[in-house]
């Protein structure tokens, strides 16, 4: 019997645990989903949400949800730069879709509530296949890639939260200015979820992030500062901003990569948690159809150019948003249709 080894309980490890076949070992690993979360939102588009529908949580997930079908980029000051619609994003609270995905975990699949310091160690055989979903620094990276592989600073702060209440929003708002942005989009059952970026910076508690935050945007519109004034620390997250470097393949010897370990990037274009679930979907169906040395390879043409590329829009994205070049760069998106 095939046994595999799934490192990490995020969206890639719970959905191809759930997707693999049911007569398999399947073991999962993730010491953490007791720890206190905060519900900040993922975007999920039509093809990620076709997976959901696979793995059977679609129709709950559409329940606690709210679709987000128009993006506008504004300046520092308020003036409107571009508007764009967007493919029929859901926003969900990310705690929401780990509780989904892990109430409807398979009963085939063995849960491990432990830390996997050394994944080598996993790999008894021939039949052991290891998957790495344990994120940005993946342990399962680092094992079989080496120190190469590491991931790598992008030199940026992110704070980001919820709030209970703020303005009405129809769509995602984004505020562009050297040196850093903020984006706001509406939470199910109201409240706005809300990021921002600075230049790398050590804060000493989250209170003082958000003080931070609103000096910097001391001239920014007044919704930005609704914002902000309904920030509460307890709801706030302050971390620092990683990439995962390229890799030549997805897979070596026994292990294979998914989601943020494969191809953490920047979230200014919101794909993350969607490519995540893509990864699984083909790798489970790649598993379930060929030996796993024919099926990394299938899974390593379909998903290694395209996430690659999406992680080069979103570094690009993620530089024009926050450029010190702000007339070069308004003057360029009022041109785009």
């Amino acid at each position: 019997m095939v046994a595999v080894h799934v490192v990490g309980g995020g969206v890639a490890g719970l959905t191809i645990a759930s997707l693999l076949p049911s007569d398999w070992g399947v073991h999962l690993y993730e010491p953490r989903w007791d720890e206190r979360r905060v519900p900040t939102l993922f975007g999920i588009y039509p093809d990620g949400q076709a997976v959901l529908d696979q793995v059977g949580v679609l129709s709950d997930l559409t329940e606690e949800s709210i679709p987000v079908g128009e993006g506008r980029i504004f300046s520092g000051d308020g003036t409107l730069l571009t508007s764009m619609k967007l493919a029929e994003v859901r926003m969900v609270p990310h705690t929401t879709l780990i509780d989904l995905l892990q109430r409807h975990l398979p009963s085939h699949v063995t849960v491990h509530r432990e830390e996997v310091s050394g994944p080598t160690a996993l790999q008894a055989g021939a039949e052991t296949i290891v998957v790495g979903a344990d994120g940005v620094h993946s342990e399962v990276r680092k094992s079989y890639w080496g120190s190469s592989a590491h991931a790598r600073k992008l030199n940026v702060t992110v704070v980001r939260g919820v709030t209970e209440t703020g303005p009405r929003l129809e769509g995602l708002d984004g505020y562009w200015a050297a040196g850093g942005l903020f984006g706001m989009t509406p939470r199910p059952g109201g409240g706005i979820n809300w990021f921002a970026t600075v230049p790398q910076e050590h804060f000493e508690t989250r209170q003082v992030a958000l003080e931070t935050l609103s000096r910097r945007w001391s001239e920014a519109p007044e919704a930005l500062h609704e914002v902000l004034r309904h920030a509460d620390p307890a709801l706030t997250l302050v971390n620092e901003l990683w990439e995962a470097r390229f890799t030549r393949k997805l897979h070596r010897e026994h292990a294979v990569l998914v989601g943020d370990a494969a191809h953490a990037m920047a979230p200014n274009v919101a794909r993350g948690a969607n490519e995540a679930l893509l990864d699984a979907q083909e790798l489970a169906e790649a598993l379930a159809k060929y030996p796993p040395g024919k099926a990394f390879q299938v899974y390593q043409r379909k998903r290694h150019l395209r996430t690659q590329g999406m992680k080069i829009v979103s570094r690009m994205v993620h530089r024009m948003s926050s450029t010190r070049r702000e007339g070069f760069r308004n003057r360029v998106l009022t041109l785009l249709p």
